[in-house]
């Protein structure tokens, strides 16, 4: 009975009809979040109250992937850091480009930090609060796009159509600010942004053949931005923010070469 199962959620990414129902109710859990929250986007205290839908797409994913997937073909799996050979990607280190992205989101960070006067105001939200919520925006955000949608349209359209597709679709998620007010500029400015560091996650989440550097990075790369925005709020003599998202454009440009390259691969096979 078991194997019967095992068998079912082999074939589950087989079937656009799970794969989309499953991602429209996930995006109609979202559009309802924006639009229960009461604080403006770009205001901390908009992060802390996105929690609770954050919470709610967690619980829905986990368990809709127990029923309907084989979690190791999601990338829910620990990493493997052999590197992967295939044609195309021999010789790169696919956590390199991830570590590097972090490393100057921190630096940056921690630079913000100490040139704040003496005299700032009192934080709107501590970090604990903003981390609490990106721990599980990296969390879902990966499971849903470098885990399902990648995984699924590679299985249905191969590995280029797939790969682009599902940084388009990761890009055009975050289309969904519009609805609470973001400008349609700004927003476009957001869908070329996370369309590029979309590249450097799938790099690391490919390569390793797991979520789970991608889900970390991703949740410390928006905590570092977010709270960054809330110190020069505050008068932060340092506004360093440009300078990282500097660095995931450029090395998101680099990644998506490097995926380009890439030749028929399943994302997370054995």
């Amino acid at each position: 009975m078991n194997a019967v199962i095992e068998r079912a959620k082999q074939r589950g990414l087989d079937s656009p009809l799970t794969v989309l129902a499953l991602f429209a109710a996930l995006m109609a859990m979202f559009v309802v979040g924006l639009q229960r929250a009461q604080s403006p986007y770009g205001d901390p205290r908009f992060v802390v109250e996105f929690f609770g839908t954050e919470a709610q797409v967690a619980i829905f994913i986990v368990l809709a992937t127990l029923v309907f997937f084989a979690p190791g073909r999601l990338g829910l799996r620990l990493p493997r850091h052999a590197g992967l050979e295939a044609p195309g990607w021999r010789g790169l280190q696919p956590l390199v480009p991830l570590a590097l992205l972090l490393t100057v989101a921190a630096v940056c960070w921690a630079a913000t930090r100490l040139s704040l006067p003496a005299t700032a105001a009192a934080e709107a939200v501590a970090p604990w609060q903003i981390l609490r919520t990106t721990l599980l925006v990296g969390f879902n955000e990966e499971w849903i796009f470098r885990g399902l949608v990648l995984a699924a349209l590679c299985r249905w359209w191969g590995w280029h159509r797939g790969a682009w597709t599902a940084m388009v679709a990761f890009g055009a998620f975050h289309l969904l600010n519009m609805l609470v007010g973001v400008p349609p500029a700004e927003a476009a400015l957001q869908f070329v942004i996370t369309f590029l560091a979309g590249a450097v996650f799938l790099v690391a989440a490919v390569g390793s053949r797991s979520l789970l550097w991608p889900m970390l990075g991703h949740a410390l790369y928006d905590f570092f931005v977010i709270d960054m925005a809330q110190q020069q709020a505050r008068g932060a003599a340092l506004p360093l923010s440009a300078v990282v998202l500097l660095t995931a454009l450029l090395l998101g440009l680099w990644c998506a070469w490097r995926i380009h390259r890439l030749q028929a691969v399943e994302p997370y096979a054995d």
